[in-house]
């Protein structure tokens, strides 16, 4: 509802906004990415062997990988039923997702179920239905220290959960749901 101070969304419309933008950003970076190494879009590729790597900065890479399994390369699925699993999984838990969102009262929990939501929507239903695996390319490195080849996706999905923790320990929404600490 409008008032002096302007516009405030309700915990539903910030969760649907953060969900949009990361759902988006996740794909437009990979729309970028592969379409700057020459790659098809939205066509599974012929291997799932690791493509080429852009060196970007001393300690970031570009780095073409294609994860057939969860955030950060685990629990791997490379066959057509573990991706339809996924897919599944994704069905179910992200509705589920909504409905928590759609009774939460508290900003913080909207946003972190948002990037969550975002983050599943665009790895675990458009990238596996699309290239049949999760596009990652985002590569942190330190020397011989590789981190994983992650996407914007993996990373909303870690923070989102991350805030949902913070949230269960010290946050708002068992205040607002009326449970005591």
């Amino acid at each position: 509802m409008a008032s002096k101070k302007g516009f405030r969304p309700s915990p539903v419309q910030l969760g649907v906004f953060v969900a949009a933008v990361t759902f988006l950003a996740d794909q437009l970076t990979k729309i970028a990415f592969l379409s700057g190494i020459g790659r098809p879009l939205f066509t599974p590729p012929a291997s799932f062997a690791a493509g080429p790597s852009i060196d970007v900065l001393p300690f970031f890479n570009f780095t073409l990988v294609w994860n057939q399994g969860m955030s950060y390369g685990l629990l791997q699925a490379e066959s057509a039923l573990g991706r339809t699993l996924y897919v599944i999984f994704t069905l179910v838990i992200v509705p589920a997702l909504g409905l928590w969102l759609w009774r939460t009262r508290s900003a913080l929990v909207a946003v972190a179920l948002g990037l969550v939501i975002g983050g599943a929507v665009g790895n675990n239903l458009v990238d596996r239905i699309a290239y049949h695996a999760v596009v990652d390319f985002l590569h942190l490195h330190i020397g011989e220290f590789n981190w994983y080849v992650f996407n914007i996706a993996d990373t909303a999905i870690v923070f989102g959960v991350f805030l949902l923790i913070y949230d269960a320990f010290w946050g708002t929404e068992q205040q607002s749901s009326g449970h005591p600490h």
